[in-house]
């Protein structure tokens, strides 16, 4: 029985077959193997031939031509019937490997030309996720360079430094402040910050913005320092730049729980305007005085001379800045 094996040249798929007695080569272009798949699956050169939107006769002609270059009889035919012989049926199963192999080569060289190829693992964090912006950035970037592939996973600031400096992500988007001389940052959104309180507490329903210095005897719901240290390292400065050191009565991991908890009585906190994107019924949102805003950044190890983040960034950096949440005006309230 012979044995028959597919090997790929710069031009052309090569078809060999070997016996005990033989070995011989054969020239099988991709387009006469895409015609024998159509008979093949078909059964039926006039519906092969309209598949291929070709004529049948010069359809008929390339298998024949098929037949008698390899040597075997590929199909039997009757005046009502075509059917698959052994050979017939051993050379569709590696025919359709073949076309779909050139298929995954051909889209791969395509991506190559369009742009980068390779993998990119960003590290998210949670609040970042709820940016609707950010998606568009992901979308533009997929659309650019679609020889990438992106690994998304959301962490807290501190897993997400810990997994740059550990390169199991190659960039990832957190909080302010950063201090590390290995890793490069770029401010890519601004919010605000607010104070989130209960709508029966006494300061919703004062006019205007909020002083932070009347926040000393008030409990805290906050991000732990260990986990989202950007944030909560931030609102520690705040308050002690005010005169006090927040009562912390809360501790939770995700800013849609920490609104939650406000709006449930457990104590006040200070969010970014993003908070407002899905509003808790039951909170109300307030400016400070002095106005006070958080930033958002993109970190990756320095020096970077990956091609697939270097793509990314210069997609972000052409992007408006990341913020599709409410910005509230010094001295506003919700």
């Amino acid at each position: 029985m012979p044995i028959w094996v597919f090997t790929q040249t710069k031009t052309q798929f090569v078809l060999v077959i070997t016996s005990m007695e033989s070995c011989w080569e054969d020239i099988v272009e991709l387009r006469t193997l895409r015609y024998f798949v159509a008979v093949a699956e078909e059964l039926h050169f006039g519906r092969a031939a309209q598949r291929l939107n070709m004529a049948q006769p010069p359809l008929s002609q390339q298998i024949q031509k098929l037949e008698v270059e390899l040597g075997v009889q590929l199909l039997t035919r009757t005046k009502r019937t075509v059917s698959l012989t052994q050979p017939g049926e051993l050379l569709l199963a590696s025919a359709r490997l073949i076309l779909q192999q050139a298929q995954t080569a051909v889209a791969g060289v395509r991506a190559a030309g369009q742009g980068v190829v390779g993998s990119l693992a960003i590290g998210m964090i949670n609040a970042v996720s709820l940016q609707g912006q950010i998606y568009d950035v992901l979308r533009r970037y997929h659309e650019e360079h679609p020889g990438v592939g992106v690994t998304i996973k959301i962490m807290t600031s501190v897993e997400a430094l810990r997994a740059l400096r550990t390169e199991d992500i190659q960039v990832a988007l957190l909080r302010a402040p950063l201090n590390d001389r290995t890793i490069q940052t770029e401010v890519i959104m601004t919010e605000q910050l607010l104070l989130a309180v209960p709508e029966n507490h006494p300061l919703a329903k004062t006019k205007g913005s909020v002083r932070v210095s009347e926040l000393g005897e008030e409990p805290f719901v906050m991000l732990p320092r260990s986990a989202g240290f950007g944030l909560s390292e931030q609102i520690m400065q705040i308050c002690k730049k005010a005169g006090f050191s927040p009562k912390i009565h809360q501790d939770v991991y995700e800013l849609p729980t920490i609104c939650g908890l406000v709006a449930a009585g457990f104590g006040v906190s200070l969010v970014p305007s993003s908070a407002l994107i899905s509003p808790q019924r039951g909170a109300v949102f307030k400016a400070l005085e002095p106005n006070e805003f958080v930033d958002t950044l993109v970190a990756y190890r320095a020096p970077e001379k990956s091609p697939p983040l270097g793509a990314f960034l210069e997609v972000l950096r052409q992007h408006p800045k990341i913020n599709s949440s409410l910005d509230v005006p010094r001295g506003s309230s919700l």
